[in-house]
């Protein structure tokens, strides 16, 4: 870890502090832009340990292109609401935040839910999405009017890095998930053993504005009603996949790195609490 020794003309969107430590630095290639690596650092608070990047992308999320159903989409939406399955009934009313084209809300729907609605400003990706029948909005979470409490589970997968007006966002996600409620979030997890140099593709300086450990989503949750429920910290290579291992040293890899939680992710659930 080396400290910053030129100045730095911005501050910690969290906490406002202005003393630095280098996390990372280098020049990113796990995605080009313009088909050139990207130069960036990523910055740690030394006053509340948050990690952003330097400089700020200047890429919008908005400009993103189409992605379709995948085989990994597919996986990861069904490994997901196999997590959130206890909090599923024929009342629930469910949002996902980043959806997508909206495959976990069809899925959703399947298992009896009151209410599946998306989020996604991809507009390609939306719009292909409601041409099958999902129920996707185009617009910035803040600018949808839900309700107060609409919500008794919002889901935001590999989004919040994404979003510069961060602390708005997650007030209004408090404001829409019903006390009592669960805000399921999967995050790129920056302190993972197994992220040794800058072209780890969490880092994605274009588009990343923020980068996460356990500890500072968890506090942060903490900031907006949210308490954990449980976290583990999966492979993003491994994630929502349901491979059968055939060797058992890669078995016993991926066994290590679930009950020691060394993966490059952060999946976790919380609660809105009651008051």
């Amino acid at each position: 870890m080396n400290t910053l020794s030129e100045p730095i003309e911005r501050a910690c969107y969290l906490c406002g502090g202005n003393i630095f430590d280098i996390v990372m630095a280098g020049n990113y290639s796990f995605f080009l832009l313009d088909s050139k690596p990207v130069p960036f650092r990523a910055i740690r608070c030394r006053r509340c340990d948050f990690v952003m990047t330097d400089p700020p992308p200047s890429a919008s999320y908005e400009d993103n292109s189409f992605v379709e159903d995948s085989d990994r989409l597919i996986s990861s939406a069904h490994y997901r609401l196999r997590r959130l399955r206890p909090y599923l009934n024929s009342r629930t009313r469910i949002l996902d935040i980043g959806c997508s084209t909206g495959y976990s809300l069809e899925e959703a729907a399947r298992y009896g839910v009151q209410e599946s609605v998306g989020v996604e400003l991809c507009m390609a990706s939306a719009e292909a999405g409601r041409r099958m029948g999902r129920d996707i909005r185009s617009i910035p979470l803040q600018e949808c009017k839900f309700g107060d409490g609409q919500f008794d589970v919002v889901q935001a997968h590999h989004t919040l890095e994404h979003i510069p007006a961060l602390r708005e966002c997650l007030t209004e996600i408090s404001h829409i998930t019903k006390p009592g409620g669960i805000f399921y979030v999967t995050q790129p997890r920056y302190n993972s053993p197994i992220v040794r140099d800058s072209n780890w593709c969490g880092w994605f300086p274009q588009e990343h504005y923020w980068h996460f450990s356990e500890k500072t989503l968890i506090r942060l949750m903490a900031e907006y009603g949210f308490e954990l429920v449980t976290y583990n910290c999966p492979l993003h290579s491994e994630y929502g996949t349901a491979k059968n291992w055939m060797y058992v040293p890669k078995r016993a890899y991926k066994t290590l790195v679930k009950v020691f939680r060394l993966g490059d992710m952060v999946d976790a659930i919380f609660v809105k609490r009651l008051t």
